[in-house]
């Protein structure tokens, strides 16, 4: 009889289903705990039939949709199951017809199996992926010929068989694997990829693939309460049993033997017995027994603590805090990365004081004890961690699903209810503006993305920071005060440099150049650094541009295609890279220059002298300091011993018989006019 599904339903209460009349508390995949006497109603689904047997099965409603499997329980029997198939008809009433229709030891199994037969709980259709040390013969692997049976004895409460069968082309089913349930470990990976581990040897790993997610969901939950009946249920309770086909009675004994010996050994170890545990040791050795020693959890502290963890990759990196506790594994540490912030555990890598951590080691034994250590995360590219799209999202689904509390890291007791203050302390802070993240009130910036703490927040007055933080501000106002310290270092240590760079006349190059008159290599130190414009030139050739300068001012010689350099020399620098001789003419050029560009000026009246001065209205004296001679400003001459109409006076008397006294007074006459057109 081949059974084809028509989709999952449930028994209505409404309905006269004679099965759900009896189950007031029915819902779907099953029900609550009927009377004595009644039956439970595990899962029901709509499907069509096809039957090839001996004896004829009457089936009114074969091949429609009336028809319905049902699986259901007796709650006052422990192991006893009930398969029934119900037609609906046209009356809306189910009628049992498996009773009278299937025989005791049918190819999918009855509701009541005689002794010795299996009653089939649940049959899907699965592809599978082996992976184990044994080859798997699966001649239909990956195909839909391949069923996957939970099926159990109800001779012997507790004893469930796991099947993987194979249709094949001739339409009878072959067993290819069977298991005992209580050697296995069964997972769910994703919603549609479930994963079987074989607890005894060779310790294979099946994963099955479903077709849709509610057929994987439906058989996750019949599979997982049977995993449980049969942990439940000891397997001495059942009295002597037939062992399984490959799984010898040694199996359970071995097992339980290494377990007793791994106590023992525990026991050993926590007294201090070297001698036993050697013996217990070796006797582990030579049965190859495989282990996984790691410390107690109570050797360690209870109390999470706060991980400051810099995560980085090629090409930006950031700092994050993680709540860890010190006896968590590195294993533990990745999975945790990977449920909060989606790394996956292929592309981490670990560094804890220097050490590239190892999966099994745990945190503490890379020196993670107390609040603020510092651990190192670097994240490789997908490419070289070999790790592909859709190995990521299924590993994702699969902790996102399961989320199982990790044996390195149990979940510690809830803390008691906090009174209003404590929750109104608990919520104060703010909000960071790109990441939302609660900042605690003190913290200048967000602790997830470094953003600045809104201008417009104010620190509630009855605030106090917890050790936490007051240790965090601590370390904040002893980094201000090394920067402020090293800034003013540097600040007197500029300020020094300029300092000693200004008492020099002239400023050697720092760093090679070539001069851009005569186009020599100057090496550091042989050139001159102008003060105005840092352009540097060799010494000879400013010494020649002062030479050759007719002006006061010396301009700079730079000069391209572009640009004409308008700064000038300054005079100590003048002053050091000419000869005292050159110094001395350059002065006195620009004493001259000076003297023609002045409106006010008077040059002394002693042939040969170069002094001059600014006069004005008020004075009428001019004391040269260079030929100590007293010049009268007033007529322009020097005559000492006399006024000025004395001067005038006798100047007229010699006029008469002297050229030179008649040139003197037409010029006194000239200058004179001029004064006073001028005025």
């Amino acid at each position: 009889m081949s059974l084809s599904s028509g989709g999952w339903t449930h028994a209505p209460g409404s309905s006269q289903d004679q099965s759900a009349a009896a189950l007031p508390g029915h819902h779907h995949h099953g029900a609550s705990l009927a009377q004595p006497g009644c039956q439970t109603v595990l899962i029901s689904v709509r499907v069509s039939v096809c039957h090839s047997g001996i004896r004829p099965l009457c089936l009114p409603g074969a091949g429609e949709e009336s028809l319905r499997l049902q699986l259901s329980m007796d709650p006052g029997k422990s192991g006893e199951f009930r398969l029934s198939l119900l037609d609906g008809g046209e009356t809306g009433r189910s009628v049992d017809q498996s009773a009278a229709a299937l025989p005791g030891n049918h190819h999918h199994g009855a509701s009541l199996a005689q002794p010795g037969c299996q009653t089939v709980l649940i049959s899907v259709r699965v592809s599978v992926c082996h992976s184990g040390i044994r080859p798997l013969c699966l001649p239909g692997a990956g195909e839909e010929s391949l069923r996957l049976q939970l099926s159990m004895d109800p001779g012997k409460s507790g004893e469930f068989r796991l099947s993987l069968l194979d249709g094949g082309e001739t339409g009878r089913s072959v067993t290819v694997a069977e298991f005992d349930l209580r050697t296995v470990n069964y997972e769910v990976k994703s919603p549609k990829c479930h994963e079987l581990n074989l607890t005894v040897p060779p310790h294979d790993r099946i994963s099955f693939n479903f077709r849709s997610e509610q057929e994987a969901q439906e058989w996750a939950t019949v599979v997982m309460s049977s995993l449980r009946e049969a942990h439940r249920v000891a397997p001495q309770d059942n009295g002597p049993q037939r062992p399984l086909d490959g799984l010898p009675l040694h199996t359970t004994s071995a097992l339980q033997q290494t377990e007793d010996t791994c106590i023992e050994l525990t026991r050993a170890i926590e007294a201090g017995d070297m001698q036993s545990a050697s013996a217990i040791a070796a006797v582990l050795a030579r049965q190859h027994a495989t282990l996984k020693i790691q410390p107690f959890a109570r050797d360690y502290e209870d109390a999470d603590i706060n991980l400051a963890v810099v995560v980085e990759d090629s090409s930006s990196s950031c700092c994050v805090t993680v709540k860890v506790f010190p006896h968590m594994t590195t294993a533990a540490l990745k999975q945790q990365m990977f449920l909060e912030y989606g790394f996956h555990p292929r592309v981490q890598r670990w560094v804890i004081g220097q050490c590239l951590c190892s999966n099994q080691r745990s945190l503490a034994s890379y020196g993670v004890r107390q609040d603020g250590d510092t651990a190192f995360l670097y994240l490789l590219s997908a490419r070289h961690a070999h790790l592909t799209l859709q190995v990521l999202q299924q590993d994702q689904e699969s902790a996102l699903l399961l989320r199982p509390p990790s044996p390195s890291l149990p979940t510690p007791p809830l803390p008691p209810s906090p009174a209003n203050g404590s929750i109104a302390a608990a919520t104060l802070g703010w909000s960071c503006p790109s990441c939302t993240y609660i900042n605690k009130p003190t913290r200048p910036g967000c602790e997830i993305c470094s953003t600045n703490r809104p201008e417009n927040y104010i620190i509630p007055g009855g605030y106090r920071p917890d050790a936490l933080e007051l240790r965090r501000i601590q370390h904040e106002k002893e980094a201000i005060r090394q920067y402020q310290q090293a800034k003013e270092v540097e600040r007197r240590e500029n300020f020094a440099r300029l300092l000693m760079v200004d008492d020099q006349d002239l400023v050697p190059n720092p760093e090679m150049v070539d001069c851009r008159i005569c186009y020599v290599d100057l090496q550091p130190g042989e050139g001159v650094l102008l003060r105005e414009c840092l352009h540097c030139f060799c010494r000879e050739c400013l010494r020649s541009v002062i030479m050759l300068s007719e002006e006061p001012e010396v301009s700079c010689p730079y000069r391209d295609d572009t640009y004409s350099c308008v700064c000038s020399l300054q005079e100590r620098e003048i002053r050091a890279l000419v000869p005292a001789e050159e110094y001395e003419r350059w002065l006195q050029r620009g004493l001259s220059v000076a003297e023609s560009r002045c409106e006010g000026s008077y040059h002394c009246a002693t042939p040969d002298c170069r002094g001059w001065c600014v006069y004005e209205d008020t004075v009428n004296v001019f004391h040269c300091p260079v030929c100590r001679k007293h010049n009268c400003l007033i007529c322009k001459s020097i005559h000492e011993g006399m006024n000025c109409k004395q001067y005038q006076d006798d100047l007229a008397a010699r006029a008469i018989n002297d050229s030179a006294a008649r040139r003197t007074t037409h010029l006194l006459k000239a200058s004179a006019e001029s004064d006073s057109l001028s005025q």
